[in-house]
């Protein structure tokens, strides 16, 4: 990815929890294609991450069985794991000097190589600690323990489970930091007070690297 030294954020401790915080991702990989190259492809689908395992963590994740992506799939296969925050339009005009728009944005990206999980128990393992992590905040958590052993069965035989440790993490953080502080404080307030649920967690992140309420 692209990113300008002005946004690139490269603690590891720091991208994990943006991982956590936005575990809908977008994971892509090249299909075996006879000839030059292969086809990119990519699944849009809940990732979790285990930070303490591998240098930089290790991704786990599932697709289903019918979804043709995971054939590409394997031992020594490359796969980016695209982890997106908010995002937002920026107007020139909450500038103090004349300028052009541009666009905010946090994302992370997460490179490695895949392998596929076989062993039923621990895909089993895998679907409860995804499930796990998002139920905790409810006040009454759903767990995979209350499904019948035979039905977690069928389940299993219906995705294809996967891992793959993280060679390269990388994140980019474009947040105008690249422009005055007045600036930067004039496009966070401004969004804050946009309407737009994505402009206005964006200010909102903004406010908070900056450490202002």
């Amino acid at each position: 990815m692209y990113i300008p030294n002005h946004f690139r954020v490269d603690d590891p401790a720091t991208l994990h929890a943006f991982i956590d915080a936005h575990p809908f991702a977008t994971i892509v990989s090249v299909t075996a294609h006879e000839g030059n190259g292969g086809v990119p492809v990519a699944t849009h689908i809940p990732l979790y991450l285990e930070g303490k395992q591998g240098a930089l963590g290790t991704i786990f994740g599932h697709l289903a069985r019918s979804n043709p992506q995971w054939r590409s799939f394997g031992v020594g296969t490359s796969v980016l794991a695209i982890f997106s925050g908010p995002h937002a339009y920026v107007s020139p005009s909450w500038y103090e000097n004349p300028n052009v728009p541009t666009w905010n944005y946090t994302a992370v990206h997460a490179y490695g190589q895949t392998r596929i999980v076989d062993d039923p128990q621990q895909i089993r393992a895998i679907l409860k600690r995804s499930i796990d992590a998002q139920e905790a905040n409810f006040v009454h958590p759903w767990s995979i323990d209350q499904l019948a052993p035979e039905y977690i069965a069928r389940m299993i035989e219906g995705i294809v489970a996967f891992e793959f440790e993280i060679t390269r993490l990388e994140g980019a953080y474009k947040l105008s930091q690249n422009r005055s502080p007045r600036d930067q404080k004039n496009v966070a307030d401004e969004l804050t007070r946009s309407v737009n649920p994505s402009a206005k967690a964006t200010g909102q992140f903004m406010h908070t690297l900056r450490k202002e309420p």
